[in-house]
């Protein structure tokens, strides 16, 4: 069997897929699993790690390049493609593999793609992670203990030396409890206030007893955007934005008691290491991407009407007036009973 899995979408997204990948290297335990991501975004490197993925191949951005991998793509002479993505373009690349089973999603954009596919199950209004593996579902690879449920992600042992000596620099001690904070995204709607954030900061250590890092893609608008709210802080935050690549986080974050962050992908990182996740919810759905089996608090307003939306921002403005509403207060009262309930 030589499958290839399409996730055309980001980290986060792209990582809620590994049970499904991993219940279909159980089901087929002889096959080839190639997994097709962005090139950019798409978090590569956290798959290529994975002792079931054979290969990752990176969807590239370049419009010659993509006919040189339609080519390739059909040359591997693929047995079944699997596209978790619910979106035109990934079914067509499916399509283009020419695979004789092609999964997917029944969905509707701007074209209904499911007559790409050859077997099809409707996308549901569960979390992302099972809507994954009932997909898979229909190639017979079925969940049979809790383990199948669980997002995998392997850290490398220079991941874990990088982050410690990143901790090291910063005079963090061994045991010392932190509190690994990341309140960015790469879509700035989903991202709380710059003075909110801050006020959360200064009260980790007198409030909770953890010692705050502050971490952040290496991207200028994030690193602007956390200059801001480290010059808005009363306490000096250990600060790690832009010096991690995506394994490196992840060991941080399985070194800290606590993860506390926006939605985004380092959420789903936390909860594949078991660090217990605060996320703070504005447009986007809780109920299809809340922190996947670990402890958890999501800090979302569900009593407004418009809350999810779905949507960048209020009115097309890029901010979210449901995220900009959320206090401090109630995320250290989230982080508490959530520290409280270990």
């Amino acid at each position: 069997m030589n499958i290839l899995a399409i996730k055309l979408r980001h980290v986060g997204d792209n990582l809620l897929a590994t049970p499904a990948l991993a219940l279909l290297k159980k089901r087929y335990p002889g096959s080839r699993l190639t997994y097709l991501v962005p090139r950019q975004g798409g978090g590569s490197e956290l798959f290529r790690v994975l002792p079931f993925v054979d290969e990752v191949i990176e969807f590239p951005a370049d419009y010659g390049e993509r006919i040189q991998l339609a080519a390739e793509l059909h040359r591997r002479s693929f047995d079944l493609s699997v596209d978790f993505s619910w979106d035109s373009r990934s079914a067509l690349w499916g399509l283009i593999s020419g695979a004789p089973q092609r999964l997917g999603y029944q969905f509707r954009k701007r074209m209904p793609a499911w007559p790409l596919y050859t077997r099809t199950c409707p996308i549901g209004q569960s979390h992302t992670t099972l809507a994954n593996l009932e997909l898979v579902s229909l190639a017979d690879a079925i969940p049979q203990s809790d383990d199948d449920y669980r997002i995998r992600l392997a850290i490398p042992a220079a991941a874990e030396t990088r982050a410690a000596e990143l901790l090291w620099e910063c005079a963090v001690g061994a045991h010392q409890p932190l509190v690994l904070v990341h309140p960015l995204s790469r879509w700035l709607f989903k991202c709380w206030t710059d003075a909110a954030t801050a006020a959360f900061l200064d009260a980790c250590d007198p409030e909770l007893g953890l010692t705050p890092v502050v971490t952040s893609a290496p991207a200028p608008a994030e690193l602007e955007k956390i200059s801001n709210i480290l010059s808005l802080c009363r306490t000096r935050p250990i600060c790690l934005a832009g010096r991690t690549d995506l394994l490196t986080l992840a060991a941080l974050i399985r070194r800290a008691r606590l993860f506390v962050g926006v939605d985004s992908a380092p959420v789903h990182i936390a909860a594949a290491v078991g660090t217990p996740v605060v996320a703070l919810f504005g447009p986007s759905g809780q109920k299809e991407w809340h922190p996947w089996r670990v402890p958890y608090r999501t800090v979302q307003r569900t009593g407004w009407s418009c809350c999810p939306c779905g949507q960048d921002g209020c009115a097309g403005t890029k901010r979210s007036r449901c995220l900009e509403d959320i206090h401090p207060r109630e995320v250290l009262d989230a982080a508490r009973q959530l520290m409280s309930a270990e």
